[in-house]
């Protein structure tokens, strides 16, 4: 009985307290207890409808009566989906961002539970809530098999997969939540958070009754439906898990090299995948594994611009600390390490390696990419660039009293926006004059994905730009670098 006690103990200690806190403000909460016994009601409706408007008892319609367990089904899954994919990661963030604010901001620096304990915490209790939405809807669900035209594999499935994108969901709410700092720009936040969750319910959820009508569950023991599924699945293991480690690095402390764990995860995800790209090429039956490795590698190299051009100025006596004395080693290190530069030389190093070795690869004809989509790619590149030294350029100079540095990402969406949009104002504005000029291209991300003659202009104009912006911030990028060098006792810098 004493070990048996003990065994519990060391069990309780194990247990993260975020998990226990969370649950227990959520079990004392009469929100969640109120949305549990209204989500219960709304399933006993549900059956109650459904079988009263079915008439099975009087109706000796046999084809309708097979119909009715996956109508009712069909009916309870929306609601489940629904609910689970709107409140819960709404819930979580909402909680998230109100320990972010300026009055609460004290809560996460005071205690000596690390950040990662702190978003898993968050992520957990998140999990433990879709737990009980799904323990009252599973006895109607299970209901509905007994009733058929349903089979087990299909509900299982379909259940499955709603439940794992409702944790992704979570995630990028817990995200969102952790890089909101003022309350204007909180308030931002929540309405695309918002957004997002419609969106990914309105995109997912006809897939999900899709599959269900098909009877996905059919085909749980073909190779193709494993193959498929892991190509679905990856790319959302991925975003998953970037979202979890973003969050740990937004509520890190500001004077740690937060940007480490993030800048290793990209990198071994990109080795990764260009070796899966190889093998689908060589091996597999993808032709376009080559496409869509060389997209998505683009695609993660221009968002994580973003973030970069947001990240501080200057480095903390903490991480000088652990900068390399040797100059090789800082050479090698400095992609890693927290700072705008760093990261502007991380993402170069990134994209140089991708477009290096699509080079050579093609070379050996295992890639093969049409001018086409080497032009798009180029585009996409040399724009995001550009946008984002411009945007730094302006943080430094015209905004740097206005907007901090951490919202020069911001800037760089607005350039963006602002510059495919200038462009259709301008042309509409010459057609009421007599000047014939093509002001569709410039600036224009737009015209660079529909329009194919004006590719050649798109990439010399964002050649040009790019090489301007980058001659212009040298003197600023020289000045960071010679700050990448160890401190000592008496050196005093502080984070920005």
């Amino acid at each position: 009985m004493k070990r048996f006690s003990m065994f519990i103990t060391r069990v309780c200690d194990r247990i993260n307290p975020i998990v226990v806190k969370e649950t227990r403000q959520a079990v004392q909460s009469r929100v969640l207890i109120g949305l549990l016994m209204i989500f219960l009601i709304i399933n006993m409706i549900i059956v109650a409808i459904t079988i009263g408007s079915s008439n099975i008892l009087t109706n000796h319609d046999l084809g309708r009566a097979f119909k009715l367990g996956r109508n009712m089904f069909v009916a309870l899954y929306t609601a489940l989906c629904f609910l689970s994919m709107i409140f819960i990661p709404l819930y979580a963030g909402n909680k998230m961002s109100k320990e972010r604010s300026g009055e609460n901001i004290d809560l996460l620096y005071i205690t000596t539970i690390g950040p990662w304990k702190i978003i898993r915490g968050k992520l957990i209790s998140s999990i433990v809530f879709l737990v009980l939405l799904y323990s009252i809807s599973m006895p109607f669900m299970t209901f509905t098999y007994l009733l058929r035209g349903i089979d087990l594999p299909s509900m299982f499935v379909v259940s499955l997969i709603s439940f794992f994108m409702v944790i992704v969901a979570t995630q990028l709410t817990l995200f969102m939540a952790t890089v909101s700092s003022s309350k204007a720009f909180s308030s931002i936040m929540r309405m695309g958070t918002l957004i997002l969750l419609f969106i990914f319910f309105s995109g997912f959820f006809p897939m999900y009754i899709q599959m269900l009508y098909k009877g996905i569950g059919s085909r749980l023991g073909t190779a193709d439906f494993w193959s498929e599924t892991l190509v679905v699945t990856l790319p959302f293991l991925f975003i998953f898990i970037l979202l979890h480690i973003g969050s740990v690095a937004s509520i890190s402390p500001s004077a740690s090299n937060r940007m480490l764990p993030i800048r290793i995860y990209l990198a071994v995800c990109w080795i990764i995948g260009t070796a899966f790209a190889i093998l689908l090429s060589v091996y597999g039956s993808m032709s376009d594994a080559e496409e869509i490795w060389a997209v998505l590698s683009v695609l993660v190299g221009c968002i994580y611009m973003l973030f970069v051009v947001s990240e501080t100025e200057t480095f903390s006596m903490r991480i000088r600390k652990t900068i390399p004395r040797g100059l090789l080693g800082r050479f090698l290190v400095f992609p890693f390490y927290t700072g705008t530069v760093n990261g502007i030389a991380w993402c170069g190093v990134y994209i140089a390696a991708t477009i290096g070795l699509n080079v050579i690869l093609e070379a050996f004809n295992v890639f093969s990419l049409s001018d086409r989509e080497l032009s798009l790619i180029a585009c996409f590149l040399l724009y995001t660039g550009a946008y984002s030294l411009t945007s730094l350029l302006l943080q430094r100079t015209l905004l740097k009293n206005l907007v901090p540095r951490k919202l020069t990402g911001l800037i760089t969406i607005i350039l963006v926006v602002a510059g495919s949009t200038l462009p259709y104002t301008l042309t509409i504005m010459t057609l009421f004059t007599d000047i014939s000029v093509d002001w569709t291209w410039p600036f224009n991300l737009i015209d660079l994905l529909d329009s194919k003659k004006n590719a050649d202009k798109h990439l010399a104009f964002s050649a040009i730009w790019l090489f301007i912006m980058v001659t212009v911030n040298i003197p600023w990028f020289f000045k960071q670098i010679k700050q990448f060098k160890p401190g000592n006792n008496s050196t005093n810098i502080i984070s920005a």
